[in-house]
């Protein structure tokens, strides 16, 4: 409990805090809303623990062993009570620093990991000192009854509740997955997909197949918009402007409009190329009879209405049109 107080003030105080929040959130660090959102984040969690897992059940046999090691001996109530109130306190401990850092009550999964994994000891330590302060009064006959209680949960939860399912346990399920070969396909997937961004010698790279994700693996989700994290992510590593899964040619994205204009998709040669934008605000000359070497993405107020012309020319004036073509958005 002190180490984690002590590293919750440390990353609190830590210059990269500050920094962060420069980009994350410029209104600077909230102490006090993070005290909320760690509060949130704790109970969030602790209702999908408790709801959404079989953990009911071990909380409440952690509460009957401890109720029965209290008729061992005489039990110190002061430390009890320390114990209890220290490892309620430790989860929000836990939750701060990282609360704190990114502004947010909530967040991947390496979080997820970390305070479910705090909670689980927290309630089972809880759990054990509750029931020896109440060892008194725990008998033979309710131990009885809440020993058919939990037999009852574990019989009648599972139909409810798919996390109180063998089938929904992690191991087993990612276990089936390499069993089945659903992992590996997975891998070889996401690493063609890597591939063909690599090898792209576009800027703006259209990907046209969508990955079949594993079940329990994060998914590498490039998504149709843009700025969407691993877009954003793929295109800084592989030193691209834009990096996009693509279904069609328009796409809209909260204020702004994103019109696709992707080079496979003609059949003559490139060499004089003119791009017209006919807008509801006017007629905006994108290029005039240039080479279109790479794939385009025009980005267009989100809403306007109107069509971007493509006009594929034989000759350097213009006079020979091959092939025409319209996007409206």
């Amino acid at each position: 409990f002190i180490v984690a107080v002590l590293g919750a003030a440390i990353n609190a105080l830590a210059p990269g805090n500050f920094v962060r929040h420069e980009v994350i959130d410029d209104s600077g660090v909230h102490l006090f809303r993070a005290v909320i959102w760690s509060f949130s984040f704790v109970l969030e969690n602790i209702q999908w623990l408790f709801t959404e897992t079989p953990f009911l059940v071990i909380f409440i046999l952690s509460f009957l062993i401890g109720a029965y090691e209290g008729k061992k001996g005489q039990i110190d109530k002061r430390y009890a009570g320390i114990m209890i109130i220290m490892n309620a306190i430790a989860p929000l401990v836990t939750c701060f620093p990282v609360c704190l850092g990114y502004s947010a009550d909530g967040g991947g999964n390496r979080w997820q990991f970390v305070i479910i994994c705090t909670l689980v000891i927290s309630s089972v330590s809880i759990a054990v000192l509750a029931g020896k302060l109440m060892t008194k009064h725990v008998t033979e006959n309710l131990t009885g009854n809440v020993v058919l209680a939990m037999l009852i949960l574990l019989v009648v939860m599972p139909a409810e509740t798919d996390g109180w399912k063998v089938t929904s346990l992690i191991p087993l399920k990612t276990m089936v997955e390499l069993a089945d070969g659903d992992i590996q396909e997975y891998y070889r997937d996401v690493n063609r997909v890597y591939d063909a961004i690599s090898a792209d010698s576009n800027e703006n790279v259209f990907l046209h197949e969508e990955l079949k994700p594993a079940d329990t693996f994060w998914e590498a989700d490039i998504a149709e918009d843009p700025n969407g994290y691993m877009n954003i992510t793929c295109a800084s590593y592989y030193q691209k402007e834009s990096v996009q899964y693509v279904t069609r040619p328009v796409y809209h994205s909260g204020d702004i409009t994103y019109v696709r204009i992707e080079t496979s998709g003609f059949h003559e040669d490139l060499s004089y190329v003119s791009i017209i934008n006919n807008g509801a605000s006017g007629t905006e000359n994108i290029q005039i009879l240039e080479p279109l070497t790479e794939n385009m993405v025009l980005e267009i107020p989100g809403e306007e209405t109107g069509n971007v012309a493509i006009y594929v020319f034989g000759d350097s004036e213009g006079k020979v049109c091959l092939e025409q073509r319209e996007i409206e958005y």
